[in-house]
């Protein structure tokens, strides 16, 4: 546990990096308008589970928006974990209420 432990922080800085990038495309679902958004959330997952070493990364098209689909099979015998997500985001409205514009990385962590 303590080599996960260290592993997670001394990585702290790069899974907070990468968790602001996607969290800044604003791919709001509901609105048609942002439909390229979407796909570029769908683009920067399906980069990220590869780089990550996940394996049979693949975009699945939809009727509506595409899935992004990666499994890592490397531990036989050992328990199975799934993982289900989204990565579309609620509207941004009010804008005025926010304390920081919606959908930019923040200076500070």
């Amino acid at each position: 546990m303590k080599t996960i432990l260290s592993f997670m922080e001394s990585n702290h800085d790069r899974y907070l990096q990468e968790l602001k990038e996607l969290l800044a495309i604003p791919s709001v679902s509901s609105q048609n308008d942002r439909k390229p958004e979407m796909r570029r959330a769908v683009e920067w997952l399906y980069n990220h589970m590869t780089r990550i070493g996940l394996q049979h990364v693949q975009i699945l098209e939809t009727e509506g928006h595409p899935v992004v689909y990666a499994d890592w099979l490397g531990a036989p015998g050992k328990p199975t974990i799934l993982l289900y997500g989204h990565y579309d985001v609620q509207p941004e409205d009010p804008v005025d209420k926010w304390e920081s514009p919606p959908f930019e990385q923040p200076c500070a962590a």
